[in-house]
């Protein structure tokens, strides 16, 4: 089990409603003392790196779009659009569907510029952002998806992102071959992405950013494919930090490939020696690109996954946290992969996951989703005990999420309604299950 799930904290009402009368499970007991998030000020953010995709927006996707748009009836329209894209994405940052204000303005565009496959992508998700329905925005993905090489490396990258994201769950369920021919194709769109023009010496960061999480996305049947990649990646123009993150990562998954899905009694020996010794190419890879770029938050989030595969101690867990959070401090992939980390199938326990959970309340940056970890961790420790009522409602977290909501409710309370109407669904579920009248 090498991924870390997606989080939609949605998607697991059911789950919620489901065993919200399960008495008879495990409960979380008294709580371990975990040591406070560490953040230095003038630590970077989650908002620096959305200004910065917003300045590769801008500078070179937009950039590459009016030269291609030139002449065109609807050009002034089109980048008038694409730039509130780049702002959107900046502002509205903490939410996962951004462009949803921007759903009947591209719509409309599109009956004029359907045959743009940049507009056709975008369109796609700000449709997807507004609904949240495959059958509304899946044709404009498809279409985007047959124009293929006629668009950045970056772009057709994002058209198989959101393909893949669209459709897991309703079309490649249980459809392996889709799934893998799917997978192929959006890797394809990463390596060309690394010599068409995609991004640029500033724009490298976005690059490692965009290239990380699709990695840890996509789940393609043949190795050889990774492998490639990883050897284009070594030769390209990158700086040598990115290569070894990347590189990293490659061995990261090549191991798990290597692993399989199964639980430990059914992996044979010949799995175990691939898995060991790709995780130790990836702990020198990402431990190199760490030393080397001590500020990047991505190599040292990956080495938690590693460090977890390689059954170490859980303290040293911890210390890849710290230094990924303190080159970033709401860097939220890497308080995933500790709270996974740290579930009892890897040598953790309920107890840790909450107390660690706790601990990023405590942190009170309402302005960042670090203290929405609290409900994460709880969301967690239902998946694991099927007994929400043991976590929402254990004496030393229902009072921390019920402070947690309020600092939330309150930070949002002038924010837009995108922002704002998330934070009081959460609330309200978390006032429910934790029995919390007053919130």
């Amino acid at each position: 089990m090498k991924r870390i799930p997606r989080f939609h904290i949605l998607g697991v009402c059911g789950l919620l409603l489901i065993a919200i009368h399960s008495s008879d499970a495990q409960q979380p007991d008294a709580f371990p003392s975990v040591e406070s998030i560490p953040f230095q000020q003038g630590t970077r953010l989650e908002k620096d790196s959305r200004a910065e995709e917003r300045s590769w927006m801008r500078n070179v996707i937009l950039k590459t779009s009016r030269d291609q748009w030139n002449g065109r009836e609807w050009a002034a329209e089109a980048e008038a659009l694409m730039e509130a894209v780049s702002d959107q994405i900046e502002k509205e940052y903490a939410v996962s569907q951004p462009l949803a204000p921007l759903a009947d303005r591209f719509v409309s565009l599109l009956k004029k510029a359907a045959d743009d496959p940049t507009l056709t992508t975008f369109g796609a998700q700000a449709v997807f952002d507004a609904h949240g329905d495959w059958i509304k925005c899946m044709p404009m993905i498809e279409k985007a998806r047959s124009q293929g090489g006629s668009m950045p490396g970056a772009i057709e990258a994002m058209v198989h992102r959101l393909h893949w994201s669209v459709a897991e769950a309703d079309l490649l369920n249980d459809k392996a071959e889709e799934q893998h021919t799917a997978s192929a194709r959006w890797l394809a769109a990463l390596v060309r992405s690394l010599t068409d023009g995609s991004y640029d010496k500033d724009s490298l960061g976005v690059l490692v950013r965009h290239h990380v999480r699709a990695l840890r996305s996509l789940e393609p049947a043949n190795l050889g494919l990774l492998e490639d990649y990883s050897r284009q990646v070594d030769s390209s123009w990158l700086d040598e930090w990115a290569k070894l993150t990347l590189r990293g990562v490659v061995e990261v998954e090549i191991a798990w490939m290597k692993r399989s899905s199964n639980w430990a009694a059914n992996v044979n020996d010949t799995q175990w020696k691939g898995f060991a010794e790709h995780l130790k190419t990836a702990r020198d890879l990402l431990g190199r690109a760490t030393r080397l770029r001590p500020d990047r938050p991505e190599a040292p989030t990956m080495m938690i996954t590693v460090a977890m595969g390689e059954n170490v101690d859980l303290s040293e867990l911890r210390a890849w946290f710290n230094r990924a959070v303190t080159a970033q401090f709401d860097y939220m992939p890497a308080y995933k992969a500790l709270l996974w980390a740290y579930r009892p199938r890897w040598g953790g326990d309920l107890q840790l996951m909450l107390a660690f959970g706790k601990a990023c309340a405590e942190t009170k940056r309402y302005d960042t989703q670090v203290p929405f970890t609290l409900m994460t961790a709880a969301v967690d420790v239902t998946e694991e005990i099927a007994n929400p009522e043991a976590a929402f409602r254990h004496p030393e977290i229902r009072t921390a999420m019920a402070e947690m909501c309020r600092g939330y409710l309150q930070a949002a309370a002038s924010a837009a309604p995108l922002t704002r109407h998330p934070r009081q669904s959460h609330a309200a579920m978390a006032a429910w299950l934790a029995d919390e009248d007053k919130l």
